[in-house]
């Protein structure tokens, strides 16, 4: 009873656990990676304080520089375009609009504000040829808010 396990069966049983703490391992740095291009892409829009012309440039510099997957840019703000598909990058921002209620504002302060939310993806390429899979990471910004009546050319 003492060799009822041989050792081909523990270095079989070794081998499938090695294979699944490098699955875990990988998975774990490409979804660090696929926050981190998040983070960024929020950063630029509270930055520039909205998706705009000055944060989609600071985002796709970003994003060249991180070496993110180049692919199709998918930009909504609702149901309308907020800028023109640059065709480089795979990210989606949207947004949407609240009112504020309650708190003491005056009256000529316009109470509402814009949240965005992005969706970047990481991408994991199959071995032999099964393709490739996309798994999409998704985060939201804090609340920008409007003090004017400008719209910050959303059409949020």
């Amino acid at each position: 009873m003492r060799a009822s396990i041989g050792g081909i069966s523990l270095v079989n049983i070794f081998i499938v656990f090695f294979i699944i703490v490098i699955f875990l391992l990988t998975g774990t740095v490409m979804y660090y990676k696929g926050y981190k291009v998040n983070s960024r892409i929020i950063d630029a829009i509270e930055k520039y304080e909205g998706y705009n012309v000055y944060s989609a440039k600071e985002i796709d510099r970003m994003l060249t520089s991180y070496g993110y997957r180049a692919m199709s840019h998918n930009t909504k703000c609702g149901s309308v375009d907020c800028l023109e598909d640059n065709g480089q990058f795979d990210f989606k921002v949207s947004c949407s609009s609240d009112a504020k209620t309650g708190g003491n504002y005056s009256s000529d302060v316009n109470k509402r504000f814009i949240k965005y939310k992005v969706t970047s993806y990481i991408y994991i390429d199959l071995p032999l040829g099964l393709g490739t899979v996309k798994l999409p990471v998704t985060t939201r910004t804090n609340p920008i808010y409007q003090f004017t009546n400008y719209e910050n050319g959303l059409g949020c």
